[in-house]
């Protein structure tokens, strides 16, 4: 039976990293993903030739992308780690909106 296959976003460092060097030693052939090429080129040799792909997951334009060229290059995973994280400040809003009292937690019903 041949090794199962996991691509890991966000593999170049964190918990990224760790858990693709996890998954090697478990036996799994593991695909790295991160934006950072050089990092990315680091880790790879460091895992020895395991195969990567740089994308900023953060642009939607680059996640299709890497799905064509994941498909291009015949990988199917069997496990995906969605380990890239971005933060959007713009859109987020502040603290205290999430804990703000909204009419469902506030109205009370009568029987």
């Amino acid at each position: 039976m041949s090794p199962k296959t996991a691509v890991v976003t966000g593999a170049t460092s964190g918990l990224g990293l760790l858990t693709a060097h996890r998954l090697v030693q478990s036996g799994m052939n593991v695909v790295l993903v991160g934006r950072d090429a050089a990092r990315l080129a680091t880790v790879t040799a460091e895992l020895r030739g395991f195969a990567s792909y740089t994308a900023d997951l953060s642009q939607r334009s680059q996640v299709r992308d890497l799905a064509a060229a994941l498909a291009a290059d015949g990988i199917r995973a069997d496990v995906l780690v969605n380990n890239a994280g971005a933060a959007f400040p713009a859109t987020r809003k502040p603290r205290t909106a999430w804990n703000a009292p909204t009419p469902s937690t506030t109205t009370r019903r009568s029987c």
